[in-house]
């Protein structure tokens, strides 16, 4: 099996990337350009994401990578907000044949 920085082949062609950031809410609550319109907007759940490892006052928001690198990073950087940024991949096709055989055991 080929690996492409730790990732089987077959995964990376099925997938796709997404950017998960973490932010303090208070820098949303006073910005007066409306950086949070433009987080909603663009965001893949349309809003925030409710989290079980939820931290007080800090709020999280997922985007696809492309996304997060055309807009939503030059937005955040113009209006000085800080970020915690997790990239991750978000699996969006399991073959049909795959998911009989795994229903089947």
């Amino acid at each position: 099996m080929q690996f492409i920085a730790g990732t089987p082949v077959g995964i990376i062609s099925d997938a796709l990337e997404i950017v998960e950031i973490k932010l303090w809410e208070t820098y949303l609550l006073h910005n007066r350009t409306n950086v949070n319109q433009a987080l909603n907007q663009f965001s893949i759940d349309h809003g925030p994401v409710e989290n079980a490892q939820h931290e007080p006052g800090r709020i999280a928001y997922r985007f696809y990578a492309e996304n997060w690198e055309n807009d939503i990073k030059h937005i955040l950087y113009e209006n000085r907000i800080p970020v915690v940024v997790k990239p991750t991949y978000l699996h969006t096709k399991v073959s049909r044949s795959k998911a009989l055989h795994m229903a089947e055991v």
